[in-house]
């Protein structure tokens, strides 16, 4: 995959199209990650030999407490 998304990692195996939601600090739901999803699924709905989109979010994790 040639394109380029700001909050998108893309990954295919085989005909499985991964796109990891990478939107720090929290994966929010925005205009970028929208435009993003939206310019990933149009053409891909349109005419694609991958027959299936996984769509997954990294999950971020950080702790208020610190062992000492």
């Amino acid at each position: 995959m040639a394109k380029y998304y700001e909050t998108l990692r893309l990954e295919q195996t085989g005909t499985v199209l991964f796109a990891t939601i990478d939107a720090p600090p929290k994966n929010m739901l925005g205009p970028e990650l929208v435009r993003d999803l939206v310019s990933l699924i149009e053409p891909w709905t349109r005419a694609s030999r991958t027959r299936s989109l996984s769509l997954r979010a990294l999950t971020l994790t950080t702790s208020s407490h610190m062992s000492t």
